[in-house]
């Protein structure tokens, strides 16, 4: 019996795609401070904060790609 759980590839690359896009983010926010992070602008919010679109599109790119590694792989075997 071959049972292959197609309905796990879209949460499960959800999930992975997150996790790798954050950690890509910190790699990338301390590489390229000037792109990933935006200077506060008063004592009460934290010295730097993350650039939010960046973060996010980071994060998105990331679960597309995994998603789509994810179908080729399904689909050579």
């Amino acid at each position: 019996m071959n049972f292959k759980p197609t309905w796990l590839k879209t949460p499960l690359s959800i999930v992975l795609g997150f996790i790798l896009g954050f950690l890509l983010n910190m790699f990338l926010a301390n590489s390229f401070p000037d792109l990933f992070l935006i200077k506060a602008s008063n004592q009460f919010e934290a010295f730097y904060s993350l650039n939010q679109l960046a973060f996010w599109t980071v994060n998105i790119l990331t679960i597309i790609l995994v998603y789509t590694i994810w179908s080729l792989f399904q689909k050579k075997r």
